[in-house]
């Protein structure tokens, strides 16, 4: 048995890809280094001498170019907390070190800074609105 098949034919949805290619040069790769707690507590040379020591821990994460006159860039905070290095990728293939300019443990916001140098920042809204979160690539303002 046969059946027929009704086929419609819609539109295409909106790509995003416009959008993506506008924006995508001002995402960041984020990456945090740092001790584990306690680490300062073992030492091998005094009765442990096969214990191994504990690895430094590595966060990732990604962040957005706010300002690319002064090198800002928009990351949350729960990836660089308590770093002792923090290093910065762009989608060009650098690489910065970084440094903790503003943070906010409840809004799980930071600001880093990187050295400026040919960098393109994503538009934020009005101009007299404050970043609150990133959350969920939501962006969320105060009046």
């Amino acid at each position: 048995m046969l059946r027929k098949v009704r086929l419609c034919l819609r539109a295409a949805p909106p790509s995003l890809a416009p959008l993506v290619r506008r924006v995508a040069p001002a995402v960041v790769a984020v990456t945090s280094y740092r001790r584990p707690p306690g680490w300062f507590a073992i030492d091998p040379g005094a009765g442990f001498p096969d214990a191994p020591l504990p690895q430094d821990a590595q966060v990732a994460g990604a962040g957005v170019i706010v300002n690319a006159d002064l090198g800002l860039i928009a990351t949350s905070n729960h990836v660089v907390d308590n770093a002792e290095a923090i290093g910065v990728a762009l989608a060009d293939g650098r690489r910065f070190d970084a440094t903790i300019l503003a943070h906010s443990e409840h809004d799980d916001l930071t600001v880093l800074r990187i050295a400026p140098a040919r960098l393109t920042a994503v538009g934020l809204p009005d101009e007299g609105h404050r970043l609150v979160s990133l959350n969920s690539w939501r962006f969320r303002t105060l009046d």
